[in-house]
């Protein structure tokens, strides 16, 4: 069973450190029971500890809070309330008191720490793309926490490439849902970079891109937590700039 101990040795061991910008991406069913810790609360509480005593008072953590069923529903999207719909512990960091959060209806991330106002304030209507959320982490050098979930399975970074590179096979599509902070309604209209339906593309999960990475001399850590569990970090900018490298000799190579 894993430990809060295991768990900081493990953090340790993947370079993170006090003081880092960290983005985490988290599939808590994958990481099991945490030994002593009894109700769910109780382990939100216990994981986000961890996490925030490795970083320390200086160091931020920024969490997806993505809400992309509203973009079926046409429901509102009320930004102190709609919930996250990326896990525990991404929830619990939106409803903490000091965290922030981007304005935007389906792409939106939540950041506590001294950088999440710059990280989420005053953003782009665009998922991806200049002054959103995924820009600003790459150029403030955010180091990328993965528990649970493989890198390749949820490396983002790809479609904010996919959209400075211009690729053929994705646009922009605007959605009416409205959008409303503190009980009032700020606007609509806001954009999702979406595949187009009409071009057979076929995915390999980011093998190539993440082939490429190591080839030119990257490394995403790897630390296993129990037999079928385990943590990843990387470099966020490393990964975009490998994502441009493929981009640029192949248009599809993503």
């Amino acid at each position: 069973m894993v430990t809060q101990e295991s768990l900081r040795a493990a953090l340790d061991r993947l370079g993170i450190a006090e003081g880092d910008l960290v983005v985490v991406k988290a599939d808590l069913a994958y990481l099991g029971p945490l030994d002593g810790v009894q109700s769910k609360e109780a382990y939100r509480h216990a994981l986000y500890g961890v996490l925030r005593r490795q970083i320390g008072e200086r160091g931020t953590l920024v969490v997806p809070t993505s809400s992309e069923r509203l973009c079926e529903s046409g429901e509102d999207f009320i930004l102190e309330e709609t919930p996250s719909e990326m896990g525990l512990l991404s929830e619990f960091l939106r409803r903490r008191p000091d965290a922030r959060r981007s304005l935007h209806p389906f792409a939106s991330y939540a950041a506590e720490g001294p950088l999440a106002e710059a990280i989420v304030a005053d953003v782009s209507k665009h998922a991806f793309g200049p002054d959103t959320p995924k820009a600003r982490l790459i150029e403030r050098g955010a180091k990328v926490l993965n528990i649970g979930i493989p890198p390749e399975r949820t490396n983002s970074v790809v479609h904010h490439a996919e959209h400075l590179m211009g690729v053929p096979y994705r646009y922009h599509k605007e959605f009416p849902n409205r959008v409303f902070v503190g009980g009032r309604c700020v606007g609509a209209d806001y954009l999702m970079y979406v595949r187009r339906k009409e071009c057979q593309i076929q995915l390999d999960h980011n093998q190539r891109l993440v082939e490429l990475f190591r080839e030119q001399g990257h490394t995403i850590q790897r630390v296993p937590l129990t037999a079928t569990t385990v943590m990843t970090c990387h470099d966020l900018r490393a990964m975009f700039e490998t994502c441009l490298t493929l981009l640029k000799h192949d248009v599809y190579g993503l």
